[in-house]
């Protein structure tokens, strides 16, 4: 019996551990609550790495990495603290004080700075 739980535990991990979710998200994505664009656009986050992913139509649409493309912020943790639709795409606050946005239909990343 021991020998059971134990294969259906690995088993599980396993499942668990590789590969993508079933509608093809990534491993380690996670949805954005509350947060859909126009055209049914779904927003994810993977918090290791600080990605941002459209995903729509049961594809991936793009993906922004703020950090890379803006660089750590010079106050606070290298993480993204806030994100929220405005005008045509994401608003991201990242570090203490520094800002992003992200055009929703392209992915294109504009850092804003910090204040």
């Amino acid at each position: 019996m021991k020998i059971t739980k134990f294969g259906f535990f690995l088993l599980l991990v396993f499942q668990i551990s590789f590969g993508q979710t079933s509608d093809g998200i990534p491993k380690g994505f996670t949805k954005i609550e509350g947060l859909e664009y126009v055209g049914k656009i779904t927003f994810y986050l993977e918090k290791k790495t600080q990605t941002i992913l459209a995903y729509q139509n049961g594809k991936v649409k793009w993906k922004a990495a703020v950090m890379k493309v803006c660089g750590k912020p010079s106050v606070g943790k290298s993480e993204i603290r806030e994100i929220r639709i405005e005008n045509k795409g994401l608003k991201i606050v990242y570090g203490k004080h520094s800002f992003a946005n992200i055009e929703a239909e392209t992915g294109k990343v504009i850092c804003e700075g910090q204040d």
